[in-house]
């Protein structure tokens, strides 16, 4: 599955988050809808050790966090 292979690299932390929110939607409009945990999992494995706090403080939240909440942990530590 293409979610596990993108990584932030270089780019803005709201490009890569975007890109990924691209794929599960491509998934979904095709019948292939991803779930909430593999949506989860693409967007914090695809993070650099850098957010290893951020990525620690969203897993123990999990699965009551939303999509929504943790993008935006990980959007206020590329602040």
């Amino acid at each position: 599955m293409e979610l596990r292979h993108k990584t932030l690299d270089n780019c803005p932390v709201s490009d890569f988050l975007s890109y990924i929110k691209e794929l599960i939607d491509a998934l979904a409009s095709v019948g292939d809808a991803a779930t909430y945990r593999e949506h989860m999992d693409a967007i914090l494995e695809g993070l650099p050790r850098n957010f290893d706090s951020t990525i620690a403080l969203i897993e123990s939240r999990l699965p009551h966090i939303t999509i929504e909440e943790a993008e935006g942990y990980i959007l206020v530590q590329e602040l």
